[in-house]
């Protein structure tokens, strides 16, 4: 039915379109807009696809009004619950920015909570929390109940997943929203507070107090027909298991899963589908347990791929929109000289001596215009190369392991002569490339962000010698693998303005190049110099090194350098070109020294 209803859509947005293909643009966006309105009161899904074309009409046109901001927010909140959270953040961020320069502070606040609850769901807790707690205290300017409600829930929901907030302070936020829930008769926000609730019983281990709250959180959902019924279902299986009732935590995940295959939620059938292929497998039914692993996998490569294709998406279209711009510029060039000529030649009759000084100052308008052109097909050229050398990149590094993706899962899926012990290998090899896959998607979406300009540094003083230890303890693993030893000396507070997480992302990187380029045995050097300004921090290995010709193409996305570790370690190359960019964003300069075969030294030099 519901395939049917969007064919019926499909055809009748073509239709649409070349009925209306010669009317203002204003006219069809008006009408796309009173079609989405009706069809959201009866089947929201249909409706996401008509706002979906209005937001294409728009960009197309220069259009950002209250009116697309308004689809902007809400087609954010759809897009996240179906696992879509990149086009969800860059949806929202562009409602939130349009909100903040009208001074519409009940919509500021709206989406600046939707904006914490996509960070909360992507593990970024330290920028969730900004966001919410800046949307509970507007909340609490306005005086404003509803929003004070959403927000407090959206709190209480980031201390179950972030282990630093305290659970009675996450149960008096959730207490907090239920009591005005209650008040304002809102099912969906009473069973949302509800089932935190829940889940922070569990945590204290009150099992029954917990599957009470659950119960009603249930009951609630069902009769609301709310999105999050999969996600009670799971916590309740979740709590029966731990009181020792498996038949049945087992029947409720089930439900949980077909609950959410059928609303069509990833995030909540990778959540059923990691228990049940866990469960099946301790009991040594192996089908089942398959089943549920691919269903899993799939689940999460959905959530990854999709992260991928929207930033590829996007970068195609900046990249087809500045060549388009570039074209029309040089058609209105040319124009201009065209009128410039015929000019000259109607003032030619009418007095010599004009022409004569019109001739040669429109010769170097001429010559001038001819070198701007010039220099616009050469930024085109560098564009297209760059382009064509990033497609080739992530073609290259995304070819590999998705051949090994195949092959593991065409292997589980068509031998079932394999011994549990087969599978259990095969998995975990599925497992390793998957998640060396992500990592290469990161590096992959991070680039992205940094090329669109949506990420912007967040200034503020910090202290350098103690940000340095945190990627020292995270590494540290690694280097004892091959016998490397860290030496970092405090030097005492050194105080710098900077992005903290940015700055943490630049020394992770350039020390895990170190130890990846390290021989067994050898020392590893981190050391910073702060007797002036600017502050400079050295990382100094002792591994093989950079050849004088490599050291130019370090950071060139269309002449990239890339080597293998010591041990056979895969690099990328983009991780050194985030860098510069961070560092880049700070007013600062990314420095390296090395000698083939003996070692390098990366410097990081901060204002």
């Amino acid at each position: 039915m519901m395939i049917r209803r969007t064919i019926y859509l499909i055809i009748f947005l073509l239709g649409f379109s070349l009925a209306f293909a010669n009317q203002p643009d204003s006219l069809i966006l008006s009408l796309l807009l009173k079609k989405g309105k009706l069809l959201e009161l009866n089947n929201k899904d249909s409706a996401m696809i008509v706002y979906k074309s209005i937001l294409v009409k728009a960009d197309s046109i220069g259009l950002f009004n209250r009116e697309i901001a308004d689809i902007s927010a809400k087609l954010a909140n759809y897009e996240y619950y179906r696992g879509n959270t990149e086009m969800a953040i860059t949806l929202a961020l562009r409602a939130l920015r349009y909100y903040e320069e009208k001074a519409e502070s009940k919509k500021t606040t709206q989406v600046m909570i939707l904006v914490g609850d996509i960070l909360r769901g992507n593990e970024l807790y330290d920028q969730s929390r900004e966001y919410l707690f800046n949307a509970m205290n507007k909340a609490k300017e306005q005086d404003d109940s509803g929003l004070l409600m959403n927000a407090s829930n959206r709190i209480a929901a980031l201390g179950i997943d972030d282990t630093r907030i305290p659970q009675d302070t996450s149960e008096r936020y959730a207490m907090l929203s239920l009591e005005i829930a209650r008040k304002q008769q809102n099912d969906s926000m009473i069973y949302n507070n509800l089932n935190i609730l829940g889940v922070l019983e569990i945590q204290r281990g009150n099992y029954h107090k917990s599957l009470a709250y659950l119960v009603d959180a249930l009951k609630i959902a069902q009769t609301s027909f709310g999105e999050d019924e999969p996600l009670i279902l799971h916590n309740m299986a979740r709590n029966k298991f731990l009181l020792g009732h498996t038949g049945e935590a087992v029947g409720l995940e089930k439900r949980a899963f077909q609950l959410a295959h059928t609303l069509n939620i990833p995030q909540y059938v990778r959540l059923a589908s990691s228990y049940l292929k866990d469960y099946y497998r301790s009991v040594g039914n192996y089908q089942e347990a398959l089943y549920y692993t691919i269903q899993y996998y799939d689940a999460k490569e959905f959530i990854l791929t999709q992260k991928v294709l929207v930033q590829l998406k996007e970068f195609n279209n900046r990249m087809e929109a500045e060549k388009q711009h570039l074209e029309n510029q040089r058609l209105i060039y040319e124009k201009k000289l065209t009128d410039g000529r015929l000019r000259n030649f109607m003032i030619a009759g009418v007095l010599l001596a004009i022409l004569l000084i019109m001739t040669t100052g429109f010769m170097f308008y001429q010559r001038r215009q001819r070198q701007h052109i010039r220099k616009i097909a050469t930024q085109l050229d560098q564009s297209n190369t760059v382009l064509k050398r990033f497609i080739s990149v992530l073609g290259h590094d995304l070819r590999s392991p998705f051949n090994a993706l195949i092959g593991f899962t065409d292997l589980l899926k068509n031998e079932p002569s394999l011994s549990s012990q087969e599978r259990e290998k095969a998995i975990e090899r599925l497992y390793n490339v998957t998640r060396s896959t992500y990592r290469l998607l990161e590096r992959i979406l991070e680039w992205s962000q940094l090329q669109s300009g949506f990420v912007k540094p967040v200034m503020k003083s910090c202290d350098l010698s103690e940000l340095i230890r945190d990627p020292i303890h995270i590494l540290e693993p690694a280097a004892l693998l091959k016998n490397i030893r860290i030496s970092y000396h405090y030097p005492g507070p050194v105080t710098i303005f900077a992005d903290e997480n940015m700055i943490l992302t630049v020394i992770r990187n350039i020390l895990s190049n170190a130890i990846k380029f390290s021989h067994q045995g050898t020392n590893i050097e981190i050391g910073i110099s702060s007797e002036k300004n600017p502050v400079s921090l050295y990382i100094r290995d002792n591994g093989i090194g950079i050849s004088h010709e490599n050291l130019d193409r370090l950071f060139q996305l269309d002449n990239n350098y890339k080597s293998q570790g010591t041990a056979g370690e895969a690099g990328t190359g983009l991780g050194l070109i985030l860098c510069r960019e961070y560092i880049s964003m700070h007013g600062g300069k990314l420095e390296v020294t090395s000698q083939e075969g003996k070692g390098s030294t990366f410097t990081i030099i901060l204002p």
